[in-house]
């Protein structure tokens, strides 16, 4: 099977002319293939006649029901703000989610480091000038967001400049509510790269004057200039959500199969992606917030890690970023009158072979629930803001009314948290902490971070640092803990290492831990969902290049053996896990390609895997979803509640029973959030969802009874939907 081929037998292909056209119109992209991170998949032409790039279309391709809604116009002014090294790297690697929250009326402000000169050659010319390059690029990426903005790539532009803190001149670009700010750190020479200015090789970098710029001068930043002049800028938007670009990227084998390309050393991305999140990480280090008591998040991003593993993009989804890097790269011609150039046609036609924007992955991720009661009953909800550990909690349980967020320390935290209740009722919270980020490559120090409850709705005590896996440069591919509850109640946690498998260590009675054990494995991504059944024992699933990853305990406290047997379709985004009623397991993800939720279920007291999935639809999307068992109750069976982020990035929730036979109806509501999902069973019954917002508050809905989990458990596209209540901001 292909890459690019739909992951399940008996599915017919989609139609491509059915989009979710947020962004997607008359694209014709021609495949030239990469070695090592190319791809011959998803590349078809979308008809002139595909609806308006601004709105989804009503239809989801290959799933059950219409399309999810975009998200509501936000009426209080919120701002996401991302830095980048190249002006391509937002539309490759961070959409759709900035597409996402230009639909939400959010203000955005991307920030370019580098001039991405190159060779200053635009596509096939060969003729060689950097000035021009720069400008063409830019052009093409502000003509790709004034698409994304009005459905206009020839959108009028006002430009100025901003004074930073070292004298220098940035340009800034405005359209409606989106800002582009070019630094334009030259590239090039070799010894004068980003990277060399963070490591301390070179004293400062220059600027590159674009043609036709509104910066017409020359500039250099030393190192600690340029940290000074990206907490400016963080200073002057005061974002409550900052998103960047991958801090650690994973280690990869270059060879005939996986070419090196634009990866540098054994990394799995470019040099310039890796050290654009390090300055952007050392500016956090610094930023004080968006004042007035608000918070902030952070969110980062894989950068050529995407053309390593199967696409997690729906075919809708895929072909919208497509659309707007048609734009960008000139395959969408858009003459916009400057000499210079309109694109950067060194991309033209290479989009989809290229393969880095097939799929867009959270480099930090995990599927434990993040919202759960706690032993009184009180639901309580855990985040990381402002790089710190947060909690907020119901006043009462089944009350529906929170406090919070109460901030725990611990940072600077990584952006995802792992939490569970002991036996005796004490929370216990699992991090991922950026000990050192300094120049040096062993400066470069991470830690897996445990807080605890001294008792049962008491306080915490001090953080504790639990270490890592591995030591010296390998520390970096660190992957965020996930705890489980062996047989004795006591947590026991995993973590992926720099070798793509998972390391383990477990808390004593003491309450002192064992040390890491290597279970071997993998390779696997990151967002590992365990469980512990029953009778003890602790299973691991993961995304493999193939097929799922599985690792369990024969018995209770036993060691863990590899599944060398299991032979399931390659999951698309990290697969949930859970004990139904009747002891049998399953496991549900969305498949690589498709974007579509299956299922594959397990009986009780069997080996074997139902190699038949149950089909679940879902609108697209990314990131791990959530799947409750709501027990059974008056004539009904036991039903499952999937809770998944959809392509628009809103909430999406269905209800099926365990067995079902056709693909459930999908509803989807709230506001646009951060991260993921979660939902939990209040002390009254009900089901609660929960988002973080992108002004960092957490919003709530309740399940209203007539809703959907007592309306049609199935139904055909268009069908009655019945809404969710509304969302509360707390």
């Amino acid at each position: 099977m292909k890459a690019g081929d739909r992951a399940m037998s008996g599915q017919s292909a989609p139609d491509r002319r059915q989009v979710l056209a947020a962004g997607a119109f008359g694209l014709v992209a021609a495949g030239i293939g990469l070695a090592g991170c190319s791809s011959s998949a998803r590349v078809a032409a979308n008809d002139p006649g595909d609806p308006d790039p601004r709105m989804p279309a009503p239809t989801a391709v290959g799933m059950s029901d219409p399309g999810p809604t975009p998200p509501a116009p936000v009426t209080e002014r919120t701002t996401v703000m991302h830095f980048v090294a190249h002006p391509d790297d937002d539309l490759f690697f961070l959409n759709p989610e900035i597409q996402q929250s230009i639909a939400a009326r959010h203000r955005v402000i991307g920030v370019c480091l580098t001039a991405a000169e190159s060779n200053g050659r635009n596509g096939p010319s060969k003729h060689s000038n950097v000035r021009d390059y720069t400008r063409a690029r830019q052009n093409g990426l502000r003509a790709a967001y004034g698409q994304m903005a009005l459905g206009d790539p020839k959108a009028r532009w006002s430009r100025s400049t901003l004074r930073l803190p070292n004298g220098a001149q940035a340009e800034v670009d405005t359209l409606d509510q989106t800002t582009l700010i070019f630094l334009n750190l030259r590239k090039a020479p070799f010894d004068g790269r980003l990277r060399n200015l963070w490591a301390g090789r070179t004293g400062s970098l220059p600027t590159l004057v674009p043609t036709g710029g509104a910066v017409d001068g020359r500039y250099h930043y030393r190192r600690t200039e340029l940290i000074d002049a990206l907490v400016h800028l963080l200073e002057v938007y005061r974002p409550t959500l900052i998103r960047t670009m991958d801090l650690d990227p994973d280690r990869q084998v270059h060879n005939k199969r996986h070419s090196r390309h634009s990866d540098h050393g054994d990394l799995s991305d470019h040099e310039d992606h890796t050290a654009t999140a390090q300055f952007t990480w050392a500016a956090l280090a610094r930023y004080a917030g968006p004042g007035g008591g608000r918070h902030w998040l952070v969110e980062s991003y894989r950068g050529y890690y995407n053309c390593r593993w199967p696409f997690n993009l729906s075919d809708p989804a895929w072909r919208a970023k497509e659309a707007v890097l048609g734009v960008y790269s000139g395959s969408v011609p858009a003459d916009c009158g400057d000499p210079a150039g309109c694109a950067d046609l060194s991309m033209r036609g290479r989009v989809a072979s290229a393969a880095w924007g097939q799929s867009t992955h959270h480099r930090y991720v995990t599927t434990t629930p993040w919202l759960l009661a706690d032993a009184t009953g009180a639901l309580t909800a855990f985040a990381v803001l402002g790089q710190q550990a947060a909690m907020w909690t119901e006043t009462a349980p089944g009350s529906g009314r929170w406090s919070g967020p109460t901030l725990l320390g611990g940072g600077p935290l990584v952006p995802r948290l792992s939490v569970s209740l002991s036996p005796d009722g004490r929370w216990q919270i699992l991090g991922e902490r950026i000990d050192e980020l300094d120049q040096h490559m062993h400066d470069h120090r991470r830690s897996i971070v445990l807080l605890e409850q001294r008792s049962k709705g008491g306080g915490f005590g001090p953080w504790v640092d639990l270490g890592t896996p591995e030591s010296g440069v390998r520390m970096r591919q660190l992957g965020g803990p996930v705890a489980a509850r062996g047989a004795d109640g006591r947590l026991q946690m995993f973590a992926r290492t720099s070798q793509k498998n998972l390391s383990t260590r477990s808390q004593r009675a003491d309450g002192s831990w064992t040390s890491w054990r290597d279970l071997g494995g993998g390779p696997v991504q990151e967002g590992v969902s365990a469980l512990t059944t029953s009778d003890g024992r602790i299973e691991l699933y993961g995304s493999g290049h193939l097929s799922l990853v599985r690792w369990y305990q024969r018995r209770p406290g036993g060691p863990f053996v590899i599944d060398t047997r299991l032979r399931l379709p390659a999951p698309g985004t990290p697969p949930v896990v859970l004990e139904l009623a009747d002891r049998s397991l399953l496991v549900v993800y969305r498949l690589a390609d498709s974007g579509e939720v299956a299922g594959f279920r397990r009986a009780a007291g069997t080996g074997a895997w139902s190699q038949a999935p149950l089909h679940l639809g879902g609108q697209g999307g990314i990131g791990p979803m959530q799947v409750l068992a709501l027990p059974a109750a008056r004539r009904r069976r036991e039903q499952l509640l999937l809770v998944q982020r959809n392509d628009a990035g809103t909430v999406s929730t269905a209800l099926c029973p365990v067995s079902a036979a056709a693909p459930p109806s999908w509803t989807s509501s709230g506001p646009w959030f951060a991260h993921s999902p979660a939902a939990a069973m209040d002390a009254r019954g009900r089901v609660v969802l929960a988002v973080v917002g992108p002004d960092a508050r957490l919003r709530t809905a309740v399940l209203p009874r007539g809703g959907p989990l007592d309306g049609p458990m199935r139904g055909s596209p268009g069908g009655p939907h019945r809404p969710v209540a509304a969302w509360t901001a707390v």
